[in-house]
């Protein structure tokens, strides 16, 4: 199922902010979505990725990052190009994933911080609890460690 349709610009942009200096968006007016797969293919510097971040944002999509597409400061100029961005759905998606390779590193992060947290609170469990409480406890910090190797 296609949910993206187009993406159209809301009104002609004179402005020389960026992205706006590249010469895909000098001319942007509009991009049709014809098929459930779209790659964008081109060379470096030419806007693929913030087409494709700006996408993600304007869709809601869930980042898999360190950080939320809302509060990762990298993506300021992304969150304010796609305010100049109207989506045409076809419908929403029911869930909606964006993931850069870049972002990979810092879910691998994410992750190790959350594991080790999991086992300082698991230790914590292991030296202040006792009876049934003790072993729920420990039994959710094991479970949680456990789904995330």
């Amino acid at each position: 199922m296609i949910f993206l349709r187009s993406v159209n610009l809301k009104k002609k942009n004179d402005t020389k902010d960026f992205p706006f200096t590249l010469p895909i968006f000098k001319n942007f007016d509009s991009i049709q979505f014809n098929s459930p797969v779209v790659f964008f293919v081109g060379e470096n510097g030419t806007g693929k990725s913030t087409l494709t971040e700006a996408i993600a944002y304007g869709m809601r999509t869930i980042a898999v990052g360190s950080e939320s597409l809302e509060t990762d400061n990298s993506l300021n100029h992304i969150r304010s190009f796609s305010s100049h961005l109207r989506f045409v759905k076809n419908r929403p998606p029911k869930r909606g994933l964006f993931f850069r390779a870049e972002d990979y590193f810092g879910f691998i992060k994410k992750i190790k911080l959350e594991m080790i947290e999991i086992k300082q609170l698991e230790s914590e469990y292991e030296d202040e609890l006792q009876g049934y409480g003790k072993l729920l406890a420990t039994g959710m910090a094991k479970g949680q460690h456990s789904a995330l190797t």
